[in-house]
Formats: C-alpha cells, sequence, structure tokens
C-alpha cells in the first residue's frame, strides 16, 4: 500500500503528527509512506525514519517567484512537475492531516482512489469537497494530535501513537557538540529557554523579563545551568533574556525545554529522556502526556 501524508506545516503542527504517522508504521509495516511538506518543516519530516519518502512543496521559492513575472515560466514549470509526480506515484490513499483547501486540494490531485480527511463540521475551509472519507472527530476541542490520531485510524483502527524514531543529521549533531563545548558544557543539570516563535506566532511569545525572572528562580531554586537559544532574527530577543536573568542564564543536550510556541517542541519531540518536560502555550499538556513526557502548565 502506497500512501500520502498531506501535513505541509507549520513545524508544531508537523511535530504533533508525527505520533500518529508512527502509529500507522507499525500498523501497517509493508506500506511505503510518502509525507508532503512545505520547505519549512522538510528537515524535521526527513530525520523521521518512520517515513520512506519526503515530497517538497517549494513555498517559500514558489511565493517570491508568483511576484516576478520573470520567473513565471519556471514556476509554471516546477507546479507541473510536482503534480504530475503526484499522480503518477499511484498512491492507494491520502490522508489530508493538513484540513484546508489546500491539502484537500493536493489530496485530490494524488489521484488516491481513498482520500480520507476531516469532516464538514470540524473544518473552517472546503478541504471536505476534495476527500471522499471523512472523519468525524470524538469532540468539539480537539488537540491539533488528537485530530491526526483520530485521522489515521480511518486508515489503521488498530493504530497506537507512539513517539516518532527522529535521527538528527550528523552535522547536527556536530554543531550542538562545538556549541556545548565552546561552554564548557558538562552533564550538569540544564535547562534552555527558548523565548522564541515564528512572525506570524509571535502573539504567542512571553515577555523577556518574565523568561529571565524564571531563569533566576530555576539557577537558584534549582541549581539549572540556564541556556537561552534562539534562531534567525531572535538573536536581540535572547539577548533580552540574558539581561534580564541578572547573570542567572547564558547564551546556547539538556533536561527540560521552556518554549513559547508548539514548533519548539520539535526541539524535544524525539527525546526519549523521562526528565524532559515543556512550559508554555498550546496544548502542551495534552501533546507531552501522549508522550509519557510530564508537563507543567503556567
Amino acid at each position: 500500500m502506497r500512501v500520502l501524508i498531506v501535513r505541509l506545516s507549520a513545524i508544531g503542527d508537523v511535530a504533533n503528527t508525527m505520533p500518529a504517522v508512527a502509529g500507522i508504521r507499525d500498523a501497517l509495516p509493508s506500506a511505503r509512506l510518502t509525507w508532503l511538506v512545505e520547505d519549512r518543516a522538510r528537515e524535521l519530516v526527513e530525520c523521521n525514519r518512520d517515513i520512506d519518502e519526503v515530497l517538497e512543496y517549494p513555498r517559500r521559492r514558489w511565493s517570491r517567484w508568483a511576484f516576478e513575472p520573470g520567473r513565471w515560466p519556471r514556476l509554471s514549470t516546477e507546479v507541473r512537475a510536482l503534480l504530475a509526480d503526484l499522480k503518477n506515484r499511484g498512491f492507494d490513499a491520502a490522508i489530508d492531516f493538513q484540513g484546508n483547501l489546500k491539502g484537500g486540494v493536493l489530496a485530490r490531485l494524488s489521484r488516491a482512489p481513498r482520500r480520507i480527511g476531516i469532516a464538514r463540521p470540524h473544518v473552517r475551509e472546503p478541504s471536505w469537497a476534495f476527500t471522499n472519507e471523512h472523519v468525524t472527530l470524538d469532540g468539539s476541542a480537539v488537540p491539533r494530535f488528537e485530530r491526526a490520531i483520530q485521522l489515521a485510524r480511518a486508515i489503521a483502527p488498530s493504530l497506537v501513537p507512539r513517539l516518532p524514531s527522529l535521527e538528527p543529521r550528523e552535522e547536527d549533531r556536530e554543531a550542538v557538540r562545538r556549541s556545548l563545548a565552546h561552554l564548557n558544557v558538562s552533564s550538569e543539570r540544564l535547562v534552555a529557554i527558548h523565548p522564541g516563535s515564528s512572525e506570524f506566532g509571535a502573539f504567542k511569545r512571553w515577555p523577556a523579563s518574565r523568561y529571565g525572572s524564571l531563569a533566576k528562580m530555576l539557577s537558584k531554586g534549582c541549581g539549572a545551568r540556564v541556556l537561552v537559544t534562539w534562531g534567525t532574527g531572535e538573536r536581540s530577543l535572547a539577548e533580552r533574556v540574558v539581561a534580564d536573568s541578572g547573570g542567572a542564564a547564558e547564551f546556547g543536550f539538556v533536561q527540560f525545554v521552556v518554549a513559547a510556541d508548539q514548533g519548539n517542541k520539535g526541539l524535544s519531540i524525539g527525546q526519549e529522556d523521562e526528565g524532559f518536560d515543556e512550559f508554555g502555550g498550546g496544548q502542551v499538556q495534552d501533546f507531552f502526556y501522549l508522550l509519557g513526557i510530564e508537563a507543567i502548565w503556567i
């Protein structure tokens, strides 16, 4: 059986879908699983050993070329190539985990005879018009990871979700080793604070001063070494957290992650250390309960 997984973005939602996809792998060990994902989250999916193949939807490049008339012939060629690729792979089933119009259309364009999606009352966009098996969710406010599990059980009724089999790239491991060696980090207890988020999710960010206060509490009350991490364009935010910590935090394998956005869960979702906790918004408690990890809501 060839199964197309349609979960394009965002990184947090891709991470929330992985336990369900891991369950599909266990329930259907001979199936060939192909994941269609946008460029921003591609590397996370490529690290997942439960997936046989990754197809990239290059949203950033195509969005940029849409406003450059000189690029339109190339854009048209690439779009037609991706759609032809989807059609010619002979998928037996497509699961629209995306749950919006784009996800539904791509599932339909795959020409899979079984196209599984969320039933009409549970989606804002008419993705249901492009799928032919509709899953009515059990509940009105269903967390993202639970939505994924309910969808996946349409193709694997006995599915049991589990941790995804993530294998970070060796170059990423080496980058972490170099960073920790530069900081002279030993086996002491570490806490990572990642205060950033995507620009779209900037409203989720906790004030830097509160992260600073939390760093003080963790350092003095728990004897933890606190490292502050950042992504592209977030260095100034990380610097404010360090400054507001009064020296309790510094820039920087950790046991606790404090984060503002579900996308940051990708930093810890593949870790099996029972000491991993996360503090922050979203369906944090429910998500980590599923993974067998204790989390505290603040």
